[in-house]
């Protein structure tokens, strides 16, 4: 079945960026702690409210990271170039027939998706180099243009206790692609930091608020390799920089 549209990776991204928040209020409220059991019953503040400079967050406190969150959507999302990849939210993607003119791009076969992203190549995705408690929590959406590989999209699920991570674990989702294009994902500038990974310049975006193995807001880096014409993204929903850093060391190779 050729693809007018990539309708599974799409949905895939957009729910990576769209429920960062409740997936990490959600594992914040697993911890084993007694604020994250009490937080279900208690009072958010309001919206209006938001932390003084310097502030070091006091995580004894339920919600303890709304006033971060507040400032944080008060901020509006980036929109230029960082790093020599040029960040634009608003950017809508491109269809299958404009990725793959032609044919468009079409799925691999049934059955052969995890031997497709694992076999040696550019856009690899090999689970076994991933850092200690990453695993796949499913199998990758693989695409082909013709007989080539050309997109990945592979969830995972993280381990509670892994370091960088929120103590009630995290997801994580890494993508790569065929060619560059604009990073989509709205972090405000403030979030936004260069650095390189394996030789490759990347962009980083922080967790809204992290304190120790809490997180909240959740980590995303994206790096282009001219080399292999090769974007990679990847989203930790509830990570920090450091975390996505060190998926990205093992993936960008």
């Amino acid at each position: 079945m050729r693809l007018i549209r990539k309708p599974t990776v799409i949905l895939i991204l957009a729910i990576a960026v769209i429920a960062t928040a409740t997936f990490t209020a959600t594992y914040t409220m697993r911890g084993s702690d007694r604020v994250s059991r009490a937080t279900t019953g208690a009072t958010p503040p309001d919206h209006t409210v938001t932390p003084a400079p310097n502030t070091t967050p006091d995580t004894s406190q339920p919600f303890w990271y709304q006033p971060f969150v507040n400032q944080d959507a008060q901020r509006q999302p980036f929109r230029g170039e960082l790093n020599g990849l040029e960040v634009d939210p608003y950017w809508q993607g491109r269809t299958g027939f404009e990725l793959c003119p032609g044919t468009g791009l079409e799925p691999a076969p049934p059955r052969t998706e995890i031997s497709v992203a694992t076999a040696p190549g550019p856009l690899r995705v090999d689970p076994e180099s991933m850092p200690s408690g990453v695993v796949p929590s499913n199998v990758p959406d693989v695409f082909l243009c013709g007989e080539e590989l050309f997109e990945i999209a592979w969830t995972f699920a993280v381990s509670p206790g892994t370091p960088d991570v929120n103590e009630g674990g995290s997801g994580l989702l890494v993508h790569r692609i065929r060619g560059r294009e604009p990073i989509t994902y709205g972090s405000p500038r403030e979030r936004w930091f260069e650095s390189t990974v394996n030789g490759i310049p990347v962009v980083v975006s922080r967790p809204i608020v992290s304190v120790g193995n809490k997180q909240f807001g959740g980590c995303f880096l994206a790096g282009y390799n001219p080399e292999t014409d090769v974007l990679t993204t990847i989203s930790g929903l509830a990570a920090n920089e450091g975390f996505c850093l060190q998926v990205a060391a093992a993936v960008m190779k």
